[in-house]
């Protein structure tokens, strides 16, 4: 799921998300930091200086969205060539 999706949760009254009923255009990513937190405050603070948005989980863990297909790509190089290094791992919630 991303920002802004509309959603359809279960009859079941337990509240998960059944599905994406009408999806919002954004992106999501989710980074997973094993190191000092400086790198993701660093990684953060970049994304938040471009004018996304960045919810933190934990110390080791951050969503990122990107409002279109263009920004999610910046984020998608940003994030492939960190991870090529070593310092994070990163998934999408859409491609």
């Amino acid at each position: 799921m991303a920002l802004g999706d509309i959603v359809s949760s279960r009859a079941d009254g337990s509240g998960l998300v059944d599905r994406v009923v009408e999806p919002s255009g954004r992106y999501v990513f989710r980074a997973y930091f094993d190191g000092p937190e400086a790198l993701l405050e660093e990684v953060a603070g970049w994304i938040e200086l471009r004018g996304g948005l960045v919810e933190r989980w934990s110390h080791h863990m951050i969503a990122i969205d990107a409002w279109d297909e263009v920004e999610a790509q910046h984020v998608a190089d940003y994030l492939a060539g960190l991870e090529a290094r070593g310092r994070l791992v990163y998934e999408t919630g859409r491609s």
